[in-house]
């Protein structure tokens, strides 16, 4: 796993069975981790890979319809931004 991710999963994601979090956000608040750390940042399609074989984390893809919002969007359940 990158350094990047693994440094992102220990400071800024939890375990949380009952949360979903989209893709978008997911990736977009490691970005700014990346940014903020001066850390190069894996591809969108590479920070899902590693977090589903790199991390201790049980976690799914789901695909839900935002509270107030229209259209399904990707995300994943079990995970919680800190």
């Amino acid at each position: 796993m990158m350094k990047s991710v693994r440094q992102f999963v220990g400071d800024r994601i939890e375990q949380d069975v009952t949360n979903w979090v989209s893709m978008d956000e997911l990736y977009e608040a490691y970005l700014a981790y990346c940014d903020e750390m001066e850390l190069p940042a894996a591809a969108r399609q590479g920070l899902g890979r590693a977090l589903k074989s790199g991390t201790e984390f049980e976690i799914a893809h789901s695909a839900r319809i935002p509270e107030g919002g229209e259209g399904q969007r990707r995300g994943y359940v079990g995970l919680k931004l800190v």
